[in-house]
């Protein structure tokens, strides 16, 4: 009986409200094939996993060691198979035990599996040595080595390292393959022990050799005996009982009745024979067409896409595979550093670039602004100077207009000519005595203010 520890506080174990344990729910099946001699060594466990792709994952074998030897496989089901029953029986079995056996035959007991019992296993332990013995149906539970001695053990153990699993992750840790080997190890180690292996020979009396240990376990049924009937009692035998005591009664009174009660019974056996026969074909072909629909078509590999199915992997394969998946591993991690260094450095390179872009764009926006400023300042320059331009211009309009209308008003004031002769006169002579001839004066205005000159004539 196991026992299970739980730690919890006073007050929660008084209450009463904890009164289960709880099991993990897992169910997927997980393969154990196991083999052990009469010396009271095993060969090497092999564990088939459930698996499509026949190929193993990394997290169900990383926890291997290296004095760890087991075989690992995988199968669509996750059982055994022809496939893999004859790869244990080459790989596996076979150099374990043919050093132990030398030039002697060895003898491999197993129950009536397909895995076992079919041409290619039982023809290749032929060739090479191996005697292969098969237990009778429904006896294993007598005769199976494993059965009888170790995987009650090996249960229970199992059952412990579960219980320990569940202990230790409060119930919120449920088993998967990536924790199954390492507790299955544990269990395998502790149960497959020598003193259990030997101990598993001796209770069915296999080795050494005692079969009453088997014999005188079972009991036979004590059959009351029949008194025998006379001949008016009996009716046509139809039953193999029926018939010997038929034969019984025929060899004791010789009588004519029971002779004829043995002819209709041959007619009516012999044509219950017909017609059970009859089905019996009938069903075989009903078999057989069954199979034929059911069968599922396979490939006829014309591209040559091999599939040669589940196969066994040693554990050197496992630790070779383990240790090209480290380094793939570690190449593709130096890969990812890389990789992250470069789009680091990306960003560092992207983040100085914008910065200096940003300074570029500052100092483009302070040019330009700087330049905006200085166009506004020439706008203003400029406006301010045709302003200035405008006012000089209109100032000296406006003189001009004056000048004009004071001028126009000279003109429309009349003067005596005389007097205008007798100033100028004196003028000329003033000024000097010769005049040139080439010397213009002005005689008169238009009506716009322009002058109109004349050339002046000599005295």
């Amino acid at each position: 009986m196991n026992r299970l520890y739980r730690i919890m506080t006073l007050e929660a174990l008084r209450s009463g409200r904890i009164t289960h344990t709880m099991t993990d729910g897992n169910r997927e099946f997980v393969t154990l094939m196991a083999c052990i001699c009469a010396d009271g060594t095993s060969i090497p466990v092999s564990l088939i996993y459930k698996g499509e792709s026949h190929d193993l994952q990394d997290s169900w074998v990383d926890q291997i060691e290296e004095t760890d030897e087991v075989y690992f496989a995988a199968s669509a089901n996750g059982w055994t198979c022809k496939s893999l029953g004859l790869q244990w029986l080459q790989k596996i079995f076979d150099p374990a035990t043919k050093a132990k056996a030398g030039r002697s035959k060895r003898l491999l007991i197993v129950n009536g599996h397909s895995s076992y019992v079919n041409i290619a296993f039982i023809d290749w332990a032929d060739q090479n040595g191996i005697i292969i013995y098969i237990l009778p149906a429904h006896t294993t539970h007598r005769l199976q080595l494993l059965d009888v001695g170790l995987f009650s053990p090996l249960s229970t153990a199992y059952s412990n390292q579960l219980n320990n699993l569940m202990h230790k992750g409060l119930g919120m840790v449920t088993i998967t393959k990536r924790f199954f080997y390492p507790l299955f190890r544990n269990a395998y180690r502790a149960s497959f022990t020598e003193k259990n292996i030997l101990h598993a020979f001796e209770k069915p009396g296999i080795f050494p050799v005692d079969p009453e240990k088997v014999l005188g376990k079972l009991k036979y049924p004590n059959v009351p005996k029949e008194p025998d009937l006379l001949a008016n009692q009996l009716q046509t035998p139809k039953s193999c009982r029926a018939v010997r005591r038929v034969q019984k009664a025929y060899k004791q009174t010789h009588s004519n009745t029971i002779l004829e009660l043995v002819f209709k019974a041959n007619v009516a056996l012999a044509s219950q024979v017909s017609i059970d026969q009859h089905i019996i074909n009938g069903l075989y072909e009903a078999l057989k067409m069954e199979r034929q629909k059911r069968k599922k078509g396979k490939k006829l590999n014309l591209v040559r896409e091999d599939d040669i199915g589940p196969q066994f992997y040693s554990p050197c394969r496992v630790r070779r595979a383990l240790a090209f998946q480290d380094e793939k591993e570690a190449k593709e991690q130096a890969n990812r550093d890389r990789i992250a260094t470069k789009k680091a450095q990306s960003a560092s390179n992207k983040v100085r670039k914008e910065a200096e872009k940003a300074a570029r764009v500052l100092q483009t926006i302070a040019r330009r602004q700087h330049a905006q400023e200085e166009k506004d300042r020439k706008a203003a320059e400029n406006t301010r100077k045709a302003i200035e331009r405008q006012a000089k211009k209109e100032a000296k309009l406006a003189e001009a207009q004056a000048k004009k209308a004071a001028k126009l008003a000279k003109t429309l004031t009349p003067k005596p000519k005389a007097a205008a002769q007798v100033q100028k006169t004196p003028k000329v002579v003033a000024k000097s005595h010769v005049v040139d001839k080439g010397a213009k004066v002005v005689a008169s205005r238009t009506t716009r203010g322009r002058a109109v000159i004349m050339p002046r004539r000599s005295l």
